[in-house]
């Protein structure tokens, strides 16, 4: 259930803006908003009802006086951001880099040149984020409607699945002798251990 709010929430996201239709605009914060708070919402508890409540009333409301589109701008500004700033703030003196806390998690201690690359990924997908966020921005103040929901509903998603399989079948490539998981397990990994690492 999760997945399919996910999924509605770009493509209701790219119906409302390039078709200008608000109560398209007010479905996608509702899926937006219930996506978020679904395991508190799955589990019954009030304020995950609450804040669902809360959200469609908004939602309607920035319908009625059409600016829910504009609501719809921020999200795939800030959410970049958030997860720029987990793996930038791993970068930092005395911090273990995101990718390299999660590959030792599995491995134990590293080799140098694992540990290394393991870095210089954290870099990378900081830079890629930065770099989304930023685009998204200028986007929404220079591109047209239909080029800012193309990119950031689609393309943007699609670059961050093509860096993700490509890094991964580079990196088997480039270390052979390093023993490294399926690529099923790979993604069990990297949306548990990275979640749970301290």
């Amino acid at each position: 259930m999760p997945l399919v709010l996910l999924l509605c929430y770009p493509l209701f996201v790219h119906l409302g803006v390039v078709t200008h239709t608000p109560a398209l605009q007010a479905m996608a914060i509702i899926f937006l908003a219930a996506a978020v708070q679904y395991p508190g919402l799955r589990q019954g508890k009030p304020f995950p009802w609450a804040v669902l409540l809360l959200s469609i009333l908004l939602a309607a409301w920035l319908a009625t006086i059409d600016l829910a589109k504009y609501v719809l701008y921020i999200p795939p500004i800030i959410i970049p951001l958030l997860v720029w700033s987990g793996f930038t703030r791993t970068l930092m003196p005395g911090q273990v880099p995101l990718i390299t806390g999660i590959a030792e998690h599995v491995h134990g201690q590293l080799p140098p040149d694992i540990e290394r690359y393991t870095r210089r990924m954290t870099i990378l997908w900081a830079a890629l984020l930065a770099g989304l966020s930023l685009w998204t921005a200028l986007l929404s103040w220079l591109g047209s409607p239909m080029l800012w929901s193309l990119f950031t509903n689609f393309i943007n998603y699609a670059l961050v699945a093509v860096l993700f399989v490509a890094e991964f079948f580079y990196r088997r490539r480039r270390f052979p002798d390093f023993q490294q998981p399926p690529f099923r397990e790979y993604l069990h990994i990297v949306f548990h251990s990275g979640v749970h690492r301290s």
